[in-house]
């Protein structure tokens, strides 16, 4: 990414990638990593994998690939709660490069998670 884009990126979010679903479909997840991002609440519909319309709570510009059935929290790893709040899991991931090919803009399309963090692997 551009050194305008990623300026940009001024917030520190906290992922935790998936590694796994269990049988009941329900993520693992591998330990947290730190992020660049900019974090934007905008309520948005768009279509899933299976063509079902679902409806994201927010959109997050990020400087890296995330999976999606990620889990994501806006804040540093250090500021994490031992039992984490405000927690978003990650429905939707985009990338778009510019016209030349030479930069390419990610983000992601993230739904409020109201449940406990999932396992860690």
């Amino acid at each position: 990414m551009t050194k305008v884009v990623t300026a940009s990126l001024k917030q520190d979010g906290t992922i935790w990638p998936v590694a796994s679903f269990d049988s009941h479909a329900r993520p693992r997840v591998s330990s947290a990593t730190a992020i660049k991002c900019k974090l934007e609440k905008v309520t948005k519909n768009l279509l899933n994998p299976n063509g079902e319309v679902i409806i994201s709570d927010a959109i997050c510009f990020v400087d890296t690939t995330i999976a999606v059935g990620s889990i994501f929290r806006l804040g540093t790893v250090a500021s994490v709660p031992d039992t984490p709040d405000n927690l978003f899991e990650v429905v939707n991931y985009n990338e778009l490069n510019d016209i030349r090919n030479i930069d390419t803009g990610r983000w992601i399309e993230l739904n409020l998670w109201n449940k406990a963090l999932p396992t860690i692997v």
